[in-house]
């Protein structure tokens, strides 16, 4: 007598090679089961719960004697499961055991035939640590590696090809870098040696100034080819005033007054200015118009213009080496005030 709980079994037997029980032959009832067994194969059929045909090979390897399983037929027996019988509908995956991510990628399908696992649109990745280096759709990745920078790579990380963004390490290994690729474009930014590079692009500063920090540097003109060229950086520019001071050639009578501006790109110095008294103001040829020129000139001899306050009397003003002192090379008689202008070198 079985133990209570269980039912009557009915086994029919078949003799043919190959044949297999159709599960609606197989009964499965409260009141007995019933089980197949073809003796020529070697194998015994039931049906489960889930009207599935279970085969349990009797004689599965040479392992076997005597018609009794081994343990690793009752292994391969255990690791049978008909495909689409079993499904978890409720509960998560901690009721499995561990399963490694090679294993979880052998069972998911590649729906897009990129290789790739497909998320849902727009998915959100929130506190996440990545190391190492790792593709994204067929792009690349690389942070807290021992170069230390994040690149995203369509192409070859040659200057020339793809479009390669560093963070961090430049692609040497020696130095800070901020550098974007595109094809035949090429932005540069270092820290280390304090490198800027572009290769066929034009520069924007949409808000802002391009600030040059250190005094003597500048923008370089050295693709400009010219053998006389002792210099080709332009390392300068200022606009401002000054006061010219009252010259011994003139004649003031009243108050005297002056004013002046001034430009300078470069060491090329433009300036301007006017000298007046509150009743007139006069200058003999030859003799001191003003001084205190706002920068020392660099080589002998310039020479300038100047007029009278209508103005209908034009002259020339020069200035000579070294100097900050400008003289009149014209008389201009008694004026409301006297106009100036002249460019120099530094």
């Amino acid at each position: 007598m079985a133990a209570t709980g269980f039912t009557p079994v009915y086994i029919y037997a078949s003799g043919t090679t190959g044949h297999i029980p159709l599960a609606a032959n197989l009964t499965n009832t409260t009141n007995g089961s019933e089980l197949a067994l073809n003796y020529a194969d070697g194998n015994l059929f039931f049906k489960n719960a889930f009207n599935s045909v279970i085969t349990v090979p009797l004689l599965q390897s040479s392992s076997s004697q005597n018609g009794w399983l081994s343990s690793t037929d009752w292994s391969t027996f255990n690791n049978k499961q008909p495909a689409g019988s079993y499904a978890l509908t409720t509960g998560t995956l901690a009721q499995f055991a561990s399963t490694t991510s090679a294993q979880l990628a052998g069972v998911i399908s590649d729906e897009t035939g990129s290789g790739s696992l497909v998320f849902g649109t727009s998915p959100t990745l929130t506190t996440s640590t990545i190391s190492g280096s790792t593709i994204f759709n067929g792009k690349e990745m690389y942070v807290g590696n021992a170069t230390d920078y994040i690149r995203i790579a369509g192409g070859s990380a040659a200057a020339t090809g793809g479009t390669l963004l560093l963070f961090g390490e430049s692609r040497t290994g020696n130095e800070s870098a901020v550098t974007l690729y595109a094809p035949a474009t090429r932005l540069q930014l270092r820290c280390a040696n304090n490198i800027v590079t572009m290769n066929t692009l034009d520069m924007t500063i949409e808000t802002g100034n391009l600030v040059i920090g250190t005094s003597g540097k500048g923008i370089d003109f050295s693709s400009v080819v010219h053998s006389g060229s002792t210099s080709k950086l332009l390392a300068d520019y200022e606009t401002g005033t000054w006061t010219p001071s009252q010259g011994a050639g003139l004649t003031v009578v009243g108050s005297f007054s002056s004013s002046g501006k001034y430009v300078k790109v470069g060491n090329l110095v433009t300036v301007s200015g006017e000298v007046e008294g509150s009743t007139s103001v006069a200058v003999s040829a030859g003799t001191v118009l003003c001084g205190n020129l706002p920068y020392t000139s660099a080589y002998f001899w310039y020479i300038g213009s100047s007029s009278n306050g209508s103005p209908n009397l034009g002259g020339s003003v020069y200035l000579g080496r070294s100097a900050t002192t400008l003289y009149s090379s014209t008389t201009i008689s008694a004026t409301s005030q006297i106009i100036f202008t002249i460019t120099y070198s530094v």
